[in-house]
């Protein structure tokens, strides 16, 4: 969805100009990123929302900060910081739990689409990425699977029916004793299954399914366009 509007965001950056997009920026950021830290909830919001306002302070740092996101040291700056204050907050949240009754059941406040700090992470992550190109052609084909493996192991039947499945009958026949093991395990397990699968996909009818989204994918931005000239 996001992909099939995008055409007409970027028409609409390009006419509200510099100010009124940092605004924007701000008004996405506070109410879909900061606030749901404090409280889930507060506003209405969906995935595509969290998305579009991604999306939006993306956009402004291309058009008017670009000189920051092709820093090398600032983007560091912001992988380090992001992650610091991720791992800080979760921390802090934890000990204050068990001193707090109201903040004991609270272990996965921060676990939600749009966290601001894990956002800043993944933006001087991809930056970093995008400024030190390298080749690998075993790591160039293990990335050609990476949406089929998100998509895998994320759609509603693993993640819903099949995962706790998998947890129940360990929890049954083995406990927890050894949850971190497990986890590896069972990461590890769906991974590989997933990769292959994806390869499977690709190698069979993935090409022919691929161009007949990507002649649909134009034709709609195309039409898009035309709506929004």
């Amino acid at each position: 969805m996001l992909y099939a509007i995008h055409a007409c965001l970027n028409r609409m950056y390009d006419s509200i100009g510099k100010r009124n997009h940092a605004f924007l920026c701000f008004g996405l950021i506070a109410f879909y990123m900061f606030i749901p830290m404090v409280k889930h909830g507060a506003f209405f919001s969906t995935e595509f929302i969290v998305m579009v306002s991604m999306y939006t302070v993306v956009a402004y740092l291309r058009r008017y900060a670009s000189s920051l996101i092709n820093n090398r040291a600032f983007n560091t700056k912001l992988v380090l910081f992001g992650f610091c204050a991720t791992c800080f907050l979760i921390m802090l949240l934890e000990i204050a739990g068990v001193h707090f009754g109201f903040l004991a059941n609270r272990m996965l406040q921060f676990d939600f689409n749009g966290n601001p700090f894990l956002f800043i992470a993944s933006v001087g992550l991809f930056n970093l990425a995008r400024l030190n190109p390298f080749s690998c052609s075993a790591i160039n084909a293990l990335s050609s699977t990476s949406l089929y493996v998100y998509l895998i192991h994320e759609n509603l039947l693993v993640r819903q029916f099949i995962r706790p499945a998998i947890w129940t009958y360990i929890y049954d026949s083995f406990g927890y004793t050894f949850l971190f093991f497990w986890i590896a395990v069972l990461s590890i397990f769906i991974f590989t299954i997933s990769v292959m699968l994806s390869f499977l996909y690709l190698n069979t009818f993935g090409n022919k399914i691929d161009r007949v989204s990507q002649e649909a994918t134009e034709c709609l931005s195309r039409l898009f366009t035309g709506i929004c000239k």
